[in-house]
């Protein structure tokens, strides 16, 4: 006995299958533009930054602007994780000590 295919059930199966698909090509060339970036500016020496900043503001402000900002919080996001750590390692460090008061910590 031969079972019909519901051939809109398949495509349907087939069309949410795909839906999600990212080749594997396009993932890896997601970072790699990015590194490439980062690697060029990183090899400039100042003077070559100084003009690349000037090109790159006189250009594209608004990008330029975007940019500072996501690099400002991007420093700020990273200092305040480290702090954590280590608030964290050295809280793990002192916490087998007693907290022992001192003249210099007595409320007054």
């Amino acid at each position: 006995m031969i079972k019909k295919l519901d051939m809109q059930q398949v495509k349907k199966e087939l069309d949410k299958m795909f839906d999600s698909y990212v080749p594997e090509v396009q993932k890896q060339s997601i970072n790699v533009p990015t590194n490439d970036v980062v690697e060029q500016i990183a090899r400039m020496n100042q003077q070559q930054r100084d003009q690349f900043v000037h090109d790159f503001v006189t250009t594209w402000p608004q990008l330029a602007n975007q940019i500072k900002d996501a690099i400002q919080i991007e420093i700020f996001e990273q200092r305040e994780e480290k702090e954590k750590q280590e608030l964290e390692a050295y809280s793990k460090m002192y916490s087998d000590e007693p907290l022992v008061l001192t003249k210099d910590m007595e409320v007054k």
